[in-house]
């Protein structure tokens, strides 16, 4: 496949960095049938918003959050992800693409077992070649509540603490787009409103897109945009 799209990862002046148009996923169950996650959903997160997904636990959110971030195939449909269908170019550009473009927050926080938090907070620019801004991660990392544990290990973090080096991680590049799913699923009340602080701050400072998963009322209400998940299917709400 041809890969075209290397001068594009640069550029994202556009209305809606992430649309995916009719996208399908579904998998087999472990009694054979045939599940579908995601089934054919439309989506756009305008430029420099909060654009939020809701709905029940198994109605296909995370599924359809990694679609969006170019982290899984969709069976059907398509997805543009800061100007590139991802289809259309190489596991080396769509690579590339997350490292300079995209930040994502797992559910699962996704550490790395043996580095610091720092060294965690940095792998994205480390990976693409780039400078850390020290300054930066110790402004980040205070504004999260976890300025005095960048020299601890993950294994010596709470969970709160491991989900909000994950979100700083996923901050540090300063990514065109951010996906977030259950950002706030393991804070205290005090730190998921330390984080949404930064959420704000991020997509009003920096212009930043934040496309997030949640059950929080509080961090829906932030956003600009809900949409509610049903069945794999994707409604509006505003």
């Amino acid at each position: 496949m041809h890969d075209t799209a290397t001068d594009e990862l640069q550029a994202a002046p556009m209305t809606a960095p992430v649309v995916a148009r009719g996208l399908v996923k579904g998998f087999v169950a472990p009694d054979g049938s045939r599940v579908v996650a995601v089934d054919d959903v439309d989506f756009e997160a305008p430029a420099g918003e909060i654009t939020a997904i809701v709905g029940q636990s198994g109605s296909g959110k995370t599924t359809l959050l990694q679609l969006l971030a170019g982290l899984d195939k969709p069976d059907a449909g398509s997805v543009r992800l800061a100007g590139v269908e991802i289809a259309e170019v190489g596991d080396a550009t769509v690579t590339r693409l997350r490292r300079r473009q995209v930040g994502f927050v797992f559910q699962a926080f996704n550490l790395v077992p043996g580095l610091s938090a720092r060294d965690n907070i940095a792998l994205p620019l480390r990976l693409d070649g780039r400078t850390v801004d020290e300054d930066r991660l110790q402004d980040l990392a205070g504004r999260l509540g976890i300025g005095n544990r960048l020299d601890h290990a993950p294994e010596q973090l709470s969970g709160g603490q491991r989900q909000r080096v994950a979100v700083a991680r996923a901050l540090i590049a300063e990514p065109a787009i951010v996906f977030a799913d259950e950002p706030t699923g393991a804070l205290d009340a005090a730190s998921a409103a330390s984080l949404l602080e930064v959420l704000q701050e991020a997509v009003e400072e920096l212009s930043q897109t934040v496309v997030l998963v949640t059950h929080d009322l509080a961090l829906a209400d932030l956003a600009a945009h809900v949409h509610v998940l049903q069945a794999g299917r994707l409604e509006r709400q505003r």
